[in-house]
C-alpha cells in the first residue's frame, strides 16, 4: 500500500504579525462570515478517513489561549500536533540554522515546556518555519528527545541540512532522529513538447503553492508500492490574500474557492484509490528509498494566472 500522510504548518505566519485577530484570520480561517482554517481542513478529512498532522507555532505568546484551545480540539477530534519553529517574534531571527546549538536547544525547550505545561502532552515531531533547519536542529531535536524531523525540502534554499537522496526516509546526520522530508518532485517545463530549460525544479506536494492536484495524483500514481508521501498545507490554506508590500499591509483577505474544491476532490480521489491508504505521522517507522517522480508540465498562461490568484498575491 501507499502510505499518504497530510501535515498542516498551523501557524500566523511572518506577514501576519500585528494584524489584529490574526489568530482568528490564519489559523482559524474567519474571514467574511465564512471558517476555513483548521477546523474545516480536520473535519473535511475526516469524511475520507484521514487524519491531519498539525505542526503548531506556539512562539506566539499573545495567542497562548487560542493556541492551547485549538490543541486541544485537535486531539480531541482525533488528530495530531508536533513542534513548529518560528523562533522570530520571541529570538529575533527568522530561520534556526541562523541560531547556535545551545540557542536552538532553549527554542525547542520552550516548545516542549509549553506543549507539557498546558497539554500534558511532549510532541514526538518537528518542522522548522520556512525549512530552515541544519545539523544543530537535528542535534537539539535529539538532545530533547524529539524523534521525527520533517523540515527537509530538496534543493529548497532555505534547507541548510545535507543533501539527501531525493523523498528518503532515513535517520538524520548520524542521530537517532527520523528525517521524513517533504515530498517532492520534479517538473520539467516544456513547450509544445519541447524542454524550455534544462534544469529540473523541485516541488513539494501543496496544491497552494506550485502543484496541481493533477500533478499530486500523477506522482502517487507513478509511484511504486510501499511508497510514503507527506502531503503539504497551512493553517490558511484557504484564504486568497493580497498584501500590498511597499505598504506593508493586507488590502484583502477572502475566502479561495477554488482552493476548496481542489482540497475535497484530492482527498476523494486518493480514497477511491485500493492501493492507498491515509497514515499517520506519529505512527512510522522505517525506512524508504527515495524515488525521483518527474512531471513534464506544458507551460499554459491560464495555469499560471490561476495559481496566482487562488491564493497569495503581492501588490
Amino acid at each position: 500500500m501507499k502510505k499518504i500522510i497530510w501535515t498542516c504548518d498551523t501557524e500566523i505566519g511572518e506577514l501576519g504579525n500585528g494584524v489584529e485577530n490574526a489568530y482568528d484570520i490564519f489559523v482559524l480561517g474567519k474571514v467574511k462570515g465564512k471558517e476555513v482554517g483548521i477546523h474545516y481542513i480536520n473535519e473535511t478529512a475526516h469524511k475520507y478517513g484521514a487524519t491531519i498532522h498539525h505542526f503548531i507555532d506556539v512562539y506566539q505568546p499573545k495567542y497562548s489561549r487560542q493556541i492551547i484551545d485549538a490543541c486541544e480540539r485537535i486531539i480531541a477530534d482525533g488528530h495530531s500536533i508536533g513542534l513548529h519553529t518560528h523562533p522570530s517574534l520571541m529570538y529575533g531571527k527568522r530561520y534556526m540554522y541562523e541560531y547556535s546549538l545551545s540557542e536552538q536547544q532553549k527554542i525547542i525547550e520552550y516548545g516542549q515546556n509549553f506543549f507539557e505545561k498546558h497539554l500534558g502532552y511532549l510532541p514526538n515531531s518537528h518542522r522548522a518555519g520556512g525549512y530552515g533547519a541544519d545539523e544543530n536542529t537535528i542535534f537539539a531535536l535529539e538532545s530533547a528527545g524529539i524523534k521525527i524531523d520533517s523540515s527537509y525540502y530538496h534543493n529548497n534554499g532555505y534547507c541548510h541540512l545535507p543533501q539527501m537522496s531525493v523523498n528518503s526516509i532515513q535517520q538524520c546526520c548520524g542521530t537517532n532522529v527520523l528525517e521524513m522530508p517533504v515530498s517532492v518532485f520534479g517538473i520539467k517545463k516544456t513547450l509544445f513538447g519541447i524542454p524550455i530549460w534544462k534544469n529540473v525544479m523541485w516541488q513539494k506536494l501543496d496544491f497552494r503553492y506550485g502543484a496541481s492536484v493533477k500533478d499530486i495524483l500523477t506522482v502517487i500514481d507513478s509511484a511504486q508500492d510501499q511508497s510514503v508521501f507527506v502531503l503539504f498545507l497551512h493553517s490558511f490554506n484557504f484564504l486568497h490574500i493580497i498584501y500590498n508590500f511597499n505598504k506593508g499591509q493586507f488590502c484583502d483577505i477572502s475566502v479561495a474557492n477554488s482552493l476548496l474544491e481542489d482540497y475535497e476532490y484530492l482527498l476523494s480521489e486518493i480514497y477511491k484509490r485500493k492501493n492507498c491508504i491515509f497514515s499517520r505521522l506519529d505512527d512510522y517507522a522505517g525506512d524508504v528509498i527515495g524515488n525521483q517522480y518527474i512531471v513534464n508540465r506544458g507551460f499554459s498562461f491560464l495555469s499560471a494566472i490561476r495559481r496566482k490568484f487562488q491564493r497569495t498575491s503581492f501588490v
